[in-house]
């Protein structure tokens, strides 16, 4: 990271057209004013100058140097959200930071390689030149690097490299080579090769910590999408034991075989109501969410395994049927004092009670729980 102490010097580094920077300006006592990115910091200069009536107060700039415009701008976003300049407006959000973030990885990665082609096409000229010069350099790297991913570069190619480092090194301390070359051209490759092979060993170690933390990615994923098919399989397996479960259930004897209506819901809406049309009001009680009345849902359950049965039976069952059944539980359900007591559904007044308390009687007055039979078949 560059420190420029004097914003206001026209002797700001300018970049490469292929180089990115991610800048801080910086007020007194250190306060961070505002993070930014660029491709020529001499002419954001300037326009920062003209349209920002704080540029006076800048006493430092921090430049930090990028590959790539991605870079950057992921640099930039990341400072914005944790460093908190004070002018800058816009504030990137965790799920913009994390897509600028992928874009800057895929983008660094392509660059490493690009990079690592060049280093290895400078190695080959070495290489080439010694040939033509001595005729005694042996053990030709055979690269084929220039359609390999990143991804692609492992431990085997490294060692190739190095297997070339140590033929090269061989040839290189022959003493003929040193008479033919000359001490100048000599000094000068020897310069040359050691750069180029410290950077291709330095990139050659990045791309092995990446395709390290990607296995590792990798093994998380698998990890968790075995996780998920077991719960699955735990979930299909209670999913299976419930339908076996259900298929024990059979409707007691006196029940049709072919029951009118399906279910309660269904009785209540398609028969019932249609046929109870009565005035909704006092002394009439209703109630539009009958189904949060417990004991409303009792009597109608009550009618409506009535009418399944009484329905197939001769005349006069379902005359008695509408005298001792239908009209006993509507009374009781829609008088003024009845079920429905604190609802009106034409004002859209709705109250449930609470149940009466009870005292729990003495174990084994009533025997088991079994024996009581206390769940419904249906």
């Amino acid at each position: 990271m560059r420190d420029v102490t004097n914003p206001h010097r026209s002797s700001h580094p300018k970049s490469a057209p292929s180089r990115q920077f991610t800048y801080r300006l910086f007020g007194a006592d250190d306060v961070l004013f505002y993070v930014g990115v660029t491709a020529d910091w001499g002419a954001r200069s300037k326009g920062h100058a003209r349209d920002k009536p704080w540029w006076s107060e800048i006493v430092r700039v921090d430049i930090e140097e990028f590959a790539s415009r991605a870079e950057a701008e992921y640099a930039e976003a990341v400072a914005i959200a944790t460093e908190h300049p004070r002018y800058n407006i816009q504030r990137p959000g965790p799920a913009e930071i994390r897509k600028l973030g992928e874009r800057a990885n895929r983008l660094s990665a392509d660059h490493t390689t690009r990079e690592l082609l060049d280093a290895l096409d400078r190695i080959a000229g070495l290489e080439a030149m010694l040939l033509n010069e001595t005729g005694r350099a042996r053990g030709v790297l055979q690269r084929e690097v220039a359609q390999t991913r990143l991804a692609d570069i492992g431990e085997g190619y490294r060692q190739d490299i190095d297997r070339f480092m140590v033929e090269f090194d061989m040839a290189w301390n022959a003493p003929v080579t040193v008479a033919e070359l000359g001490e100048v051209r000599a000094e000068r490759l020897a310069v040359l090769w050691q750069r180029d092979r410290d950077s291709l060993l330095t990139m050659l170690e990045d791309a092995r910590v990446q395709l390290i933390d990607q296995q590792h990615m990798r093994e998380v994923r698998q990890e968790e999408t075995l996780e998920l098919r077991r719960e699955l399989a735990i979930a299909e397996s209670e999913v299976d034991a419930l339908r076996a479960e259900l298929a024990t259930v059979v409707p007691p004897s006196w029940w049709p075989s072919e029951p009118r209506f399906g279910s309660l819901d269904l009785f209540v809406e398609r028969f019932l109501l249609p046929n109870w049309v009565h005035p909704n009001g006092v002394p009439v009680r209703w109630c539009s969410t009958w189904w949060e009345h417990a004991e409303a849902i009792l009597r109608f359950e009550a009618l409506w395994e009535s009418f399944e049965v009484m329905r197939l039976q001769p005349a006069p069952a379902f005359s008695t049927w509408m005298t001792a059944h239908l009209d006993v539980q509507m009374r009781a359900l829609t008088a003024a004092e009845g079920v429905f007591f604190g609802c009106d559904a034409t004002r859209g007044c709705h109250e449930t009670r609470a149940p009466w308390p009870s005292a729990t009687p003495p174990e084994g007055m009533f025997g088991s729980v079994a024996a009581a039979q206390i769940h419904r078949w249906s």
